[in-house]
């Protein structure tokens, strides 16, 4: 079975961590509850129509959403930059999920004394790269030290990706912007460098739009993506009793779904995560893996046994299968087929295994 991938909640006081925190897992911590250097953990589902129109189809016993684990860090404090207890933790982390504050209330204080996102973001850019660099410069001093009185071929070329990394960031570059070979990756992966893990960027506020420069500051392509939200107006919405006053006062913000609920989709997808399903009247269940998994592997979350006896896959595109209406008439349109060990599962795949042990 796959382990469950963690977002790391991050930001200043006041700027909505603890609503955005109970938006996505329904849990509302209390602030003893955070203690330094310590979350509080609490599990998203991840909002997909695709998942809720095949509960509807199946009618199951249960149902089973793809799932993120989110954990709700103590605030950051920028009187001590580069000495918040939250950086080992953060490490542990498959994403950085940064909280930043853009609307204006006279009443709640700012801890930098002025609300300004675009300072905010850029502030913590550059912690990280200060972070990131500080670890790798401790790291090749100790190899260099080393490799003075003996010759190691796997240190010298650990030092030598090591140096690589301290060129990038003393540039105030994060590391994604460097295409590391997959030997180079598993000699640094025992660092879990922060300016290489996704970071989404939640700017908390009641105007839509991106403040200027945001995109530039974070310069980590293909691994940054900011989300606009009102985390009071959602909990509003969240906590409307009947679906119709919640299709009504959206319809009357000019919104089709939650800003939360497409969030959490792009929380998922950014981890870089597909879902597959399985479906019957038992159960309805989304299957989060890593995008490129083959049919075997992603057997295996289902179960090792399945993984082990992998026969063949009986696959079906979502959209086929609702296009047909049923498993039945998806066979008969010739819309499923069987697969072996070779696919790659997609996005969407409904699937049965064959398997025999």
């Amino acid at each position: 079975m796959g382990c469950i991938m963690k977002f790391g909640i991050i930001g200043l006081p006041q700027t909505g961590k603890h609503t955005f925190f109970q938006l996505l897992t329904g849990a509302e911590p209390a602030r003893h509850e955070l203690k330094p250097g310590e979350a509080v953990k609490g599990i998203a589902h991840v909002r997909d129509p695709r998942f809720d129109v095949l509960c509807k189809m199946y009618e199951p016993h249960k149902q089973k959403p793809a799932e993120i684990e989110f954990n709700l860090f103590p605030a950051l404090r920028i009187d001590q930059q580069g000495q918040n207890q939250w950086l080992a933790k953060i490490r542990e982390m498959d994403a950085i999920c940064y909280i930043v504050r853009s609307f204006q209330d006279p009443a709640i204080f700012h801890a930098a004394a002025s609300v300004d996102p675009l300072r905010d973001v850029q502030s913590f850019a550059l912690e990280l790269l200060i972070t990131d660099l500080d670890l790798a410069e401790k790291r090749a001093d100790k190899l260099e030290r080393e490799l003075k009185r003996t010759r190691d071929s796997q240190q010298a070329k650990e030092l030598e990706t090591l140096r690589r990394c301290i060129a990038v960031l003393e540039e105030e570059k994060p590391l994604s912007t460097i295409e590391f070979s997959p030997e180079e990756a598993k000699r640094i992966s025992g660092f879990r460098f922060l300016s290489l893990k996704p970071l989404l960027i939640v700017i908390n506020g009641d105007e839509q739009g991106e403040p200027n420069g945001l995109t530039e500051a974070v310069s980590h392509p293909g691994q940054v993506e900011t989300v606009f939200l009102n985390a009071l107006e959602e909990l509003e919405i969240s906590q409307l009793e009947s679906e119709e006053e919640r299709h009504e006062f959206l319809e009357t913000l000019g919104l089709t779904e939650p800003a939360i609920d497409r969030l959490s989709r792009q929380a998922f997808h950014l981890l870089g995560l597909v879902s597959f399903f399985t479906v019957g009247k038992d159960e309805v269940r989304a299957w989060p893996i890593r995008k490129g998994t083959l049919a075997p592997q992603a057997a295996g979350e289902i179960h090792s046994d399945i993984e082990r006896g992998f026969i063949r896959a009986e696959v079906v595109a979502y959209d086929h299968l609702i296009e047909a209406g049923s498993e039945q008439k998806a066979k008969e349109a010739g819309f499923t087929s069987l697969k072996g060990k070779d696919y790659t599962v997609a996005d969407g795949d409904v699937i049965h295994f064959r398997f025999s042990v």
